[in-house]
């Protein structure tokens, strides 16, 4: 790889790495709300834009969102454990 092609990729992680601590701080609070899957998506959509969308692009983002749906998922199903007991 080229020096440029790697502060690209430097470039698209760290990227990626705001969104995943941006939302990562806000799911416990606003995962139910219908805002927060919006402003993910359209964060996500920023970084696209500012990159492209070839491959590596498109795996870092998908990353970060199925990371995300994984603790909301997670926090749902400890919640429905609790209201059970």
């Amino acid at each position: 790889m080229t020096v440029e092609q790697l502060k690209r990729c430097n470039a698209v992680m760290n990227d990626c790495w705001k969104l995943l601590a941006k939302f990562g701080k806000k799911i416990e609070d606003m995962h139910e709300s219908d805002e927060f899957m919006e402003e993910l998506f359209e964060d996500a959509k920023l970084i696209k834009e500012k990159h492209g969308y070839d491959q590596f692009v498109k795996a870092q983002i998908l990353a970060v969102v199925n990371e995300i749906d994984k603790q909301v998922r997670e926090i749902e199903a400890i919640k429905r454990k609790a209201k059970k007991t």
